[in-house]
């Protein structure tokens, strides 16, 4: 019995064997596509243990994947440093550093590299390093199409930050501030081919006026909590063609006139303060008018909440959708009740009449 157990054991080791070695004896490509799934670029490298074939494999990877959360500081800027140092000398396609710590030569080694390297998508988060420190190293930089920026502080873009490949900003949990005495910034200003803008978490305490210019603008998207302080908000966008609002807090648009649009979905809340409720539903009802070229409109049951305070109000009102088509509403439950001139001020002004498709979904909350 004996020699039967040490026979199929012997067999099992050779199977696998058989299977490690056709795995390995796939060709470069397909090896680094499977690694590509890898979440971190922590887990690449530890490949490099399997055998001599899997070594040096991690090093030829297009992108690097870098997250520094919940990792110690000094062990995390070794392991930066060693893999810089290891890769071979190719393009990088996605480069994602997220780090804790303050060391700014490490975070100037990484934006050198990523330039260096003509990287295309960089997504990078600091809590302890000034956006500033970006400015002269990213000016040079003539492959970038896709950023996103976590955790800055003090977020200023404007004529430093002119990046003429890039086409899409994301931002979030940042807090932007004024340039100067003056208390109104247009940060996206050289930013002239952007065609999607994405603003979420963030901050504009000490901001009385916040401008976005985007002449390439096709997607613009405003969401989760930002705290808008009484901050106006102006968009210059005559070429976009979604734009979609969720937020918590009342925001005071002003000079909206998007001729192309298309899709506009918005997620507007009650706020907790029934002070607020008067100005957030006129805030809304002013947003609405800005979005009159829509064609497809995509509302929550939040929103209708929001118009519902006022009904003197909202009667008041013409329907300023003349283009509508269609009329989504999205509802927690299927017992919500949507008010006759709440219906009315979305639908009585299109030129397509009864025509106007409307339908009513049941959804836990508008999609992240």
């Amino acid at each position: 019995m004996m020699a039967g157990r040490d026979e199929k054991k012997a067999k099992n080791h050779e199977d696998e064997e058989e299977a490690k070695d056709r795995l390995s004896d796939l060709p470069d490509c397909v090896l680094l596509h499977i690694l590509s799934f890898l979440p971190e670029t922590k887990w690449s490298v530890r490949t490099s243990v399997l055998s001599k074939r899997w070594k040096c494999l991690w090093a030829s990877l297009p992108d690097l994947i870098f997250n520094g959360w919940g990792c110690d500081t000094s062990f995390f800027k070794k392991f930066v440093r060693r893999v810089l140092s290891g890769r071979n000398n190719l393009p990088v396609s996605k480069f994602f550093f997220h780090y804790l710590g303050a060391d700014k030569s490490l975070v100037t080694r990484i934006i050198n590299y990523s330039v260096s390297h003509n990287v295309q998508h960089f997504s990078i988060g600091l809590k302890f390093t000034s956006i500033r420190i970006l400015f002269p190293l990213f000016s040079r930089c003539r492959s970038l199409k896709t950023l996103e920026l976590e955790y800055f502080r003090e977020l200023i873009l404007l004529r430093d930050f002119s990046l003429p490949t890039l086409t899409t900003l994301h931002i979030c949990s940042c807090s932007f501030c004024s340039h100067g005495s003056t208390r109104s910034i247009d940060p996206f200003l050289s930013l002239v081919n952007l065609k999607s803008l994405q603003l979420k978490d963030c901050n504009m305490a000490g901001v009385t006026s916040f401008k976005i210019s985007g002449p390439q603008l096709h997607s613009l998207a405003i969401r989760q909590h930002c705290l808008w302080n009484g901050c106006k908000v102006e968009i210059f966008a005559p070429k976009l063609h979604s734009f979609l609002f969720i937020d918590t807090m009342p925001v005071e648009f002003s000079n909206l006139d998007f001729p192309l649009l298309e899709i506009a979905e918005i997620d507007a809340y009650l706020p907790d303060s029934e002070e607020l409720f008067e100005k957030s539903h006129l805030n809304l009802i002013n947003l609405f008018r800005g979005l009159y070229h829509a064609e497809s409109l995509h509302v929550s049951s939040n929103t209708i909440e929001v118009l519902m305070e006022l009904p003197v109000v909202l009667e008041a009102q013409a329907s300023p959708f003349g283009r509508l088509k269609t009329l989504n509403i999205e509802c927690c439950i299927k017992s919500f009740i949507i008010p006759d001139n709440v219906m009315n001020y979305f639908v009585s002004g299109s030129t397509f009449g009864e025509n106007v498709s409307i339908e009513i979904q049941e959804l836990s909350d508008f999609e992240d």
